[in-house]
């Protein structure tokens, strides 16, 4: 299974050129970064170079966990593997239901916490800590590599919603643990916005039509 991931990263296509307006050089802890995330997320270490270049232009003091969820944030959101033109973001809640033959579709679901009242980049970074524990997780056991695979070859759907407060939180994982899907929560660590243990952010993956037995009534964020 480490081969197949190996070359998923090894036939990645760099990042596409940008203008930085100075040469922007890597520090020894940030090339380890580089090295740690390209590898946790399979992408060409381009792709997560510039993750951090324009995570420090528009943050210059992040570091440790923080500049790494920032980093594997700009890289989910840019990198044409974890793109989806299809999501419609119009709709008030996930209606995924109506696509046809979905019993051949996987999903990746991110609730945030709503009563945590987070700000738009802590939410961002939360997000990215909830994909990359559970891209982790599916990575590392065997029997979820194909359905991983078939995710990312169906455009790697990912829809973020949002619950009302912690017990609806917890309740959704409860919900996630007895249908028998993969999922991943992200408790705080305290440092910055809300208080340490906070359950922020929780990521479900599996088949659509199971999947939204646990999301289908949750509001889009």
């Amino acid at each position: 299974m480490a081969t197949s991931s190996s070359n998923l990263k090894n036939k990645d296509s760099p990042a596409p050129p940008i203008e930085t307006g100075s040469q922007f050089i890597l520090k020894p802890e940030q090339e380890l970064l580089v090295s740690t995330i390209s590898d946790h997320l399979q992408v060409h270490p381009s792709w997560v170079q510039q993750g951090l270049y324009f995570s420090l232009l528009l943050c210059p003091q992040p570091e440790g966990e923080e500049l790494k969820a920032e980093a594997s944030a700009w890289v989910l959101e840019n990198h044409p593997r974890f793109t989806d033109e299809d999501d419609d973001d119009d709709d008030d809640i996930d209606d995924s239901m109506d696509i046809a033959d979905e019993d051949s579709l996987f999903k990746m679901v991110f609730i945030v916490n709503g009563e945590l009242q987070m700000s738009e980049g802590k939410i961002a970074a939360q997000v990215a800590h909830a994909a990359i524990d559970i891209y982790i997780k599916l990575s590392q056991n065997p029997q979820s590599v194909v359905p991983l695979q078939e995710w990312m070859s169906e455009g790697s759907k990912k829809i973020v919603t949002k619950c009302k407060d912690t017990k609806h939180f917890l309740d959704l994982k409860d919900k996630a643990s007895n249908e028998q899907l993969a999922y991943a929560q992200v408790q705080d660590a305290g440092k910055t916005e809300v208080m340490a243990g906070a359950f922020t952010c929780l990521a479900i993956f599996g088949r659509a039509r199971e999947v939204n037995k646990v999301t289908g009534s949750l509001q889009l964020l």
